[in-house]
C-alpha cells in the first residue's frame, strides 16, 4: 500500500478490502485498493537507521507508522 498502488486488475479481488469499481464485456474487472497511499504525503516525523541493512528491520517494526513516519 505504500507504493500507491491504488487499482488491481482481475477477475476476482486480490484482497477481502478492494472495492470493485469497472466490469469489461469479457468479465476482467478493475477494483480501487481503499487503504492505498496518496502519490505524495507529508509526514511528520523523520527517522534515522544506522545503515542500509537496518531499513527492512525499521519498515517492518509494529512502531513504525508510515503515514506519520
Amino acid at each position: 500500500m505504500m507504493y500507491s498502488t491504488n487499482f488491481y486488475i482481475g477477475k476476482q479481488p486480490s484482497r477481502p478490502d478492494q472495492v470493485e469499481v469497472f466490469t469489461s464485456r469479457s468479465g476482467v474487472k478493475v477494483y480501487r485498493n481503499p487503504d492505498a497511499f496518496p502519490r505524495a504525503w507529508t509526514v511528520h516525523e523523520a527517522l534515522a537507521v544506522e545503515s542500509e541493512d537496518w531499513m527492512g528491520v525499521a519498515l517492518e517494526s509494529d512502531a513504525f507508522d508510515p503515514r506519520r513516519s
